[in-house]
């Protein structure tokens, strides 16, 4: 037998990654394969030096509570303890009350929520252009494959399609991350109105700020 009756498992010692990050979205395609972008990114930064930030990125396909419920269940089995947690998810077709909620969670445990109203695909199109009328999902990827037939695809945007990751260049991105920050002020006159009515919005930005400041941060210590 492989454990003695009467004797407790040995718990393991959980370690604390300073500056680490743990990014876990609904989406198991999109999303993983923008943020394992900037884990390169953060990699490469900090290549050759010692104490070096981790950035873990994981799609669970679970959205709002459950991807919370998930993300519980994930830290409680890791030995690393993640000093930074970031929930992605979408708005979607999912109530209004799932949404706020896991929003509100995600506070109460001191993680971060990076949420999109109505989809991921906001963040993406806001490199472009800024969008200020809520529109379907197909509006957000007929607009993506413009863009993308401008760069010379053929394809058009699809959540597989990759070739979007190449024209995100950083001009465009400080252009998206201006252009987020302008939707999300331009519903400051009321306050009280629910994440899950403020559509078109995206706290993507938040995070891709934080990364920014982390790979600038690797690359000074490169210089040094």
């Amino acid at each position: 037998m492989s454990r003695h009756i009467g004797k407790k498992a040995r718990q393991k010692k959980r370690v604390l990654l300073p500056g680490s990050y743990l990014i876990v979205s609904e989406g198991t395609v999109t999303e993983v394969a923008y943020f394992n972008e900037w884990a390169k990114l953060v990699n490469k930064a900090y290549q050759g030096i010692s104490a070096s930030p981790v950035v873990k990125v994981m799609g669970c396909g679970e959205s709002n509570q459950k991807l919370v419920d998930y993300v519980k269940q994930e830290q409680a089995l890791d030995e690393k303890i993640y000093e930074n947690v970031w929930l992605v998810f979408d708005k979607d077709d999912f109530p209004d009350a799932d949404f706020n909620t896991a929003i509100r969670t995600a506070k109460k445990l001191k993680w971060h929520a990076a949420w999109s109203n109505n989809c991921f695909e906001l963040w993406y199109v806001l490199h472009f252009d800024y969008l200020t009328t809520a529109v379907d999902r197909k509006t957000y990827y007929d607009k993506l494959s413009r863009e993308l037939g401008r760069h010379g695809s053929v394809t058009g945007y699809q959540k597989s399609n990759q070739n979007i990751l190449a024209i995100l260049t950083p001009e465009r991105r400080q252009k998206a991350i201006n252009r987020a920050k302008k939707l999300m002020a331009s519903y400051a006159e009321h306050r009280s109105t629910p994440n899950s009515q403020r559509n078109p919005a995206t706290t993507v930005y938040v995070l891709v700020e934080e990364l920014e400041k982390l790979v600038e941060e690797g690359r000074r210590l490169q210089q040094q």
